[in-house]
């Protein structure tokens, strides 16, 4: 696989949900995101706090159930990022998009948080995640490297350290964000071969954060069945503002361990990840129907789409009001023919039926989905 190929410029899967046969809504409920929060078992999370990052005043919480209604949130054609926290999980970010003053849906997956410890930051150390499989994610810290906001060393800081690899369950699901990194303007699909997160807090619970001007080394495992094989792999974090993956630097093999580990020196903390670039992508376009034994097909505008390859790569998208579509740009050799690559779904009052037909001509992979109807008539703002 190659790691240094040109970036290529891709438009990202925007999240846009037109509720349909649903009735009784008002307008003071547009434009509105909704959708479900589950963690990695499908159980539901309640008391989650889901707010616009650029306006946090803009929030809600996800009910017992692990649904959410955010009102207020900015509608146009622009993207916005869309934050999840609760106490005990991983902060995830999504990235949406409400056409029109509509409502749109997006549902996710959080991580719980993995192993927490306290260090003397004076000193150097060491802190790791404590996974059952004893695949751990692992964060070496010189001395005074943890800082408070201002700037002034934490003796005693808190260090959580959390570690998801490809062959967890539901790791494409809860992969924070899209599968999408940039390098300037230039975007690309990735594969990913593993994430950690790294959170730093003071004693009293105070959010602190990594000195820049003293680097720490993270240490990523590889899963058996998922080694990238090579030297080095590019090393990105998450910038959460705009939901995309950022290219850091390198991470460098260290056959000595075993299983082999990369390591990588970083001057901040939050969402990290091993990612390597694809050969090729290759491009598929999902549309979904009401009904495909009807020509035309009636399009399902707003329906919640996903495409994936096993847990390495995934796209999230929703169909367009104009023609039921959604395109994705996928990795360049990956198999994408199977019906369980994809998954469409939209409210309580359409039946999923399933993948109708699957076309490849190319390098273009044509998908017909079906979400039968159970109402008609549509809900507008």
């Amino acid at each position: 696989m190659k790691k240094g190929i040109a970036l290529i410029a891709v438009a990202a899967a925007a999240a846009v949900f037109a509720l349909a046969g649903c009735g009784g809504s008002s307008s003071s409920d547009y434009p509105r995101l909704e959708g479900r929060v589950a963690d990695t078992q499908g159980a539901p999370v309640a008391g989650v706090t889901v707010s616009v990052a650029s306006k946090p005043a803009v929030a809600t919480t996800t009910n017992s159930a692990g649904y959410y209604a955010l009102k207020g949130v900015p509608t146009g054609s622009s993207e916005f990022t869309v934050t999840y926290a609760k106490a005990g999980y991983v902060e995830s970010v999504a990235v949406a998009k409400v056409e029109d003053g509509r409502a749109a849906t997006m549902d996710v997956v959080l991580l719980k948080e993995g192993a927490t410890v306290a260090i003397d930051g004076t000193k150097d150390a060491v802190a790791a995640d404590n996974r059952a499989d004893g695949l751990n994610g692992k964060v070496t810290l010189p001395a005074n490297s943890i800082v408070s906001a201002s700037g002034t060393p934490v003796a005693n800081p808190v260090v959580t350290v959390t570690t998801a690899l490809p062959t967890d369950p539901k790791f494409g699901y809860a992969y924070p964000s899209l599968f999408i990194g940039r390098v300037g303007a230039a975007e690309s699909p990735l594969l990913s071969h593993g994430i950690i997160n790294v959170s730093v807090k003071d004693s009293t619970g105070q959010p602190a954060k990594l000195d820049a001007n003293k680097p720490a080394t993270v240490e990523f495992p590889i899963a058996s069945g998922d080694d990238p094989g090579s030297a080095t792999v590019p090393l990105w974090s998450l910038d959460t503002a705009t939901g995309r993956w950022v290219l850091e630097g390198t991470a460098n093999r260290d056959n000595t361990s075993t299983p082999p580990v990369y390591r990588a020196q970083v001057t901040h903390f939050s969402w990290l990840a091993i990612n390597t670039y694809p050969n090729g992508i290759q491009y598929v376009v999902v549309k979904v129907v009401e009904d495909p034994s009807i020509n035309p097909p009636l399009p399902v505008a707003g329906a919640f789409v996903r495409v994936r390859c096993g847990n390495t790569w995934q796209a999230r998208g929703i169909t367009s009001a104009s023609d039921g579509k959604v395109v994705f740009a996928a990795p360049a050799g990956i198999s994408l023919n199977a019906k369980d690559n994809y998954e469409a779904s939209k409210d309580s009052d359409y039946q999923n039926v399933g993948v109708q037909s699957i076309k490849t001509d190319g390098n273009t992979t044509e998908v017909v989905y079906w979400l039968k109807p159970l109402k008609t008539g549509a809900e507008t703002p």
